[in-house]
């Protein structure tokens, strides 16, 4: 009977190591389930993931064609050439979800806010070409943009549980003047709604969100900030006739079904800034009734595509 613990014990170290060594197996067999990191031009960057559990990964260098994410080499990157739309693009393949290897397509398996995919996105990329960036960008299906944020696996932490992160968001778009804000609300994807006038805003701290029983109110400061800096990123600044310098004609918009608007698409139909300077209401034709997963399910949203606009050249 007093071998009977000792038993027990050993048994208990060995199935403890066999599970260590499962992992181990897993994320050396199975690495295109962990999320990537975009890189542009060969240029190398750091940063932190999730990886498809929950598990806080360190990008250790990152490449064109190559990253090593923990010590593993990942060679499923593949910079391309979307000849078609002149705009630069990224192959990204996620086989364990059943995404289609073609660039930027989510279309055959939507994503879920109810489930871990939103933080499974948190990947830090930085933009050196015609654009300034502080600290990097979180890929488009994770809001908001952080600019010098100090820790991206404090970010991805707080993305996971839902909660408030803590953020320095600096802005300075092409004359637009800067705006600060160091308690941000962290929200979801793009998601807006009418405030008490009946127009549409992003940015208005009455727009609330609930996703996967998860509440979100939006920051009015830092979301309308980020807001109109990612537009301009998106759309340059040549042709489109306002204040901002959007340019429709590059905005190549398609029209998307409820559960695709998330296909790396932007919605917005209205924006303006915290202190009221800018008022933009792109006057474009009917565009699709979406659900964005909010409060009001009904209402039209001008959605913007990222695949032909998300790493065009400004100038």
């Amino acid at each position: 009977m007093n071998r009977l613990p000792k038993i027990i014990s050993v048994f208990i170290l060995l199935l403890g190591c066999h599970t260590f060594n499962a992992q181990e197996t897993y994320y050396n067999e199975k690495p295109d389930s962990i999320a990537k990191i975009i890189t542009i031009k060969g240029t190398v960057y750091t940063g932190s993931i999730l990886s498809d559990d929950g598990k806080i990964l360190t990008i250790e260098s990152a490449e064109v064609g190559k990253i090593v994410i923990d010590k593993i080499d990942i060679k499923k990157i593949e910079y391309i050439k979307n000849t078609e739309q002149n705009a630069d693009g990224f192959k990204l393949s996620l086989y364990e979800y059943g995404f289609a290897p073609t660039a930027f397509n989510l279309q055959k398996n939507q994503v879920s806010l109810q489930n871990h995919y939103f933080a499974y996105w948190v990947v830090e990329y930085g933009i050196t070409d015609n654009i300034s960036i502080d600290a990097g960008i979180t890929y488009p299906l994770v809001m908001p943009i952080k600019f010098g944020l100090k820790s991206s696996v404090k970010l991805a932490e707080d993305l996971r549980l839902g909660v408030k992160a803590n953020a320095y968001v600096t802005m300075d778009y092409y004359g637009l003047g800067s705006h600060t804000n160091n308690t941000s609300t962290i929200i979801t994807p793009f998601s807006m709604g009418y405030n008490a006038s009946g127009m549409l805003t992003i940015g208005d701290p009455s727009i609330n969100l609930t996703v996967g029983g998860t509440y979100y109110n939006f920051d009015a400061d830092l979301v309308a900030s980020h807001i109109m800096g990612y537009a301009l990123f998106l759309g340059g600044h040549k042709q489109f006739k306002d204040k901002l310098g959007l340019s429709m004609e590059l905005l190549y918009l398609q029209d998307y079904t409820q559960t695709s608007l998330f296909s790396f698409g932007v919605l917005l139909k209205y924006f303006r800034s915290p202190t009221k300077l800018f008022t933009i209401g792109l006057e474009t034709p009917t565009f699709p009734r979406v659900n964005a997963f909010s409060t009001h399910t009904a209402t039209q949203y001008l959605v913007i595509p990222l695949p032909y606009v998300g790493f065009r050249k400004l100038f």
